[in-house]
């Protein structure tokens, strides 16, 4: 709710909305449904990783020429395969933003195997 509260102050403005999400698949149907209400929407910012797609019993919407479709089923639009979770947990060393000297990386490397 507080996105959509920040985003009618920058309407009221003229200011347009370009909510980031670098999060996984939930927080990115999230971002959709909260686009699709908001009329100064402009672009969604984040990342769509393959495994989505495993997350989501294969149902997560399909980006088609730059852009995601809003999902149509009920809640948030997409079913989560919680063994799938269970059996990926989160891990807290998938980003990596310093190489290993301790130096600080000049982009964030991934380990998301």
């Amino acid at each position: 709710m507080e996105l959509k509260k920040i985003a009618a102050m920058a309407e009221a403005h003229y200011v347009g909305f370009q909510p980031h999400n670098p999060y996984g698949p939930i927080c990115t149907v999230a971002s959709l449904q909260l686009d699709a209400c908001t009329p100064n929407f402009m672009i969604q910012e984040g990342g769509l990783h393959p495994w989505f797609q495993d997350a989501c019993f294969g149902d997560f919407p399909v980006q088609k020429d730059g852009f995601l479709p809003l999902p149509e089923g009920p809640g948030l639009g997409v079913n989560m395969d919680e063994d799938w979770l269970k059996a990926n947990p989160w891990r807290d060393d998938a980003a990596v933003w310093r190489a290993g000297d301790g130096s600080v990386a000049s982009r964030q490397e991934t380990n998301w195997s």
